[in-house]
C-alpha cells in the first residue's frame, strides 16, 4: 500500500470529475490500527521452494492484555495509506483483488497480524458489486465489526469498515476518496502554515 502523501503533488490539480474518470475503481485506505498484544504463532513453516523458515502470522489478542476496558481500542495512522481495488486476476464476469502479506497480492500489507493469503475482494462486471471472501486467515476479517465466516461471500459497499488482522481500512468508492485526501491535504497545509508562523 502507498502512502497517501505520494499523491499531494498532482491530486489536487485535478477535479473531483477529472479524478474519477481518470481512476474509477473504488480505494481501501488503511487510516488506523487496532490495539492489542502479539503473540507468536508456536508452529513453524518451510519454503517448499528454499527450506527457509516462513514468518508465521502471529496471533493479535484483543482486547489488550490486562486491560480491564473490554471496548476496542485503536490508533490512527500518522500518514493513511491506500490501494486501488484493480489490477487483479481478471476473468469475463468478475475480478479477483487478493489482500495479504504475500509480495505478490494485488493488495500487500506489511502487518503481521495479516495472513499471508487474507482475503479477496471480488469485483462483479455485470452489477457493478463488490464482495469480500476471507481466505481462513488467522486474526479474521471484518466488515462493520461483523466477522465474515471463512470462504463464504459477503457484499460491501463505500463507506464501510473492513477490518483485516488489527489493520483498519474504509473501502471507499473514488469520488469519497478524491474528498478524503483534498480534506488530508488540507488539513497538512493548514498544520504547516501553523507551524511556520509560530
Amino acid at each position: 500500500m502507498r502512502p497517501v502523501d505520494s499523491i499531494q503533488d498532482w491530486l489536487p490539480g485535478m477535479s473531483s470529475d477529472e479524478f474519477v474518470e481518470a481512476y474509477p475503481a473504488p480505494v481501501l485506505v488503511s487510516f488506523r490500527h487496532l490495539e492489542g498484544d502479539l503473540r507468536q504463532n508456536p508452529q513453524t513453516r518451510y519454503s517448499s521452494a528454499t527450506g527457509a523458515p516462513i514468518n508465521q502470522t502471529m496471533f493479535l489478542v484483543r482486547p489488550r492484555m490486562g486491560q480491564e476496558d473490554e471496548s476496542e481500542e485503536a490508533y490512527d495512522l500518522e500518514v493513511p495509506r491506500f490501494d486501488w481495488v484493480a489490477g487483479g486476476e481478471t476473468h469475463e464476469l468478475h475480478e479477483t483483488i487478493t489482500i495479504g502479506r504475500f509480495i505478490d497480492s494485488v493488495i500487500t500489507v506489511t502487518d503481521y497480524t495479516v495472513s499471508a493469503d487474507h482475503a479477496w475482494l471480488l469485483v462483479d462486471n455485470v452489477e457493478g458489486a463488490y464482495f469480500v471472501v476471507d481466505r481462513g486467515s488467522t486474526n479474521g476479517t471484518f466488515i462493520d465489526g461483523a466477522r465474515l465466516r471463512p470462504h463464504l461471500i459477503y457484499e460491501i459497499q463505500s463507506q464501510q469498515e473492513l477490518v483485516c488482522g488489527r489493520v483498519v481500512f474504509r473501502f471507499v468508492d473514488a469520488q469519497t476518496f478524491y474528498k478524503m485526501a483534498m480534506a488530508y491535504f488540507d488539513a497538512l497545509s493548514k498544520h504547516s502554515s501553523a507551524h511556520a508562523s509560530s
